[in-house]
């Protein structure tokens, strides 16, 4: 009986301890490091497969205007903006202004071997 009067004097005070605010607010901060930990985590995949095309392609850009180059940064600066131009150009077959040729091929292939890293 002794025994069950110390445990549940033991959960209350835990209880009592965790339940104040300020504890709330220090596990508050330890609560959205982990969650931007986790984010970031989540993250590694898609950031590494866009730094994949960049890098696969970067012969192609070498060879590209500033306007063009400024372009491929821009569709592969998102997972979510480099999806929407391979359905756009490389799917669908809508015309770009600004990427065409042998760039665009290459671009488009580099996107499908990578489009299941970035929907993930």
């Amino acid at each position: 009986m002794k025994k069950w009067f110390i445990i549940l004097l033991e959960i209350a005070v835990l209880y009592a301890i965790f339940s104040s605010p300020f504890v709330r607010h220090m596990f508050s901060g330890v609560h959205q490091t982990l969650s931007a930990w986790a984010l970031k985590a989540s993250e590694y995949p898609k950031q590494d497969a866009l730094t994949s095309i960049r890098n696969a392609v970067e012969h192609e850009r070498a060879a590209m205007s500033d306007h063009q180059q400024r372009y491929v940064d821009q569709i592969t600066e998102t997972s979510g903006q480099a999806l929407r131009f391979h359905q756009l150009y490389c799917i669908d077959g809508d015309k770009n202004p600004f990427i065409y040729g042998n760039a665009l091929q290459k671009l488009c292939m580099e996107l499908n071997k990578n489009s299941s890293r970035l929907s993930s």
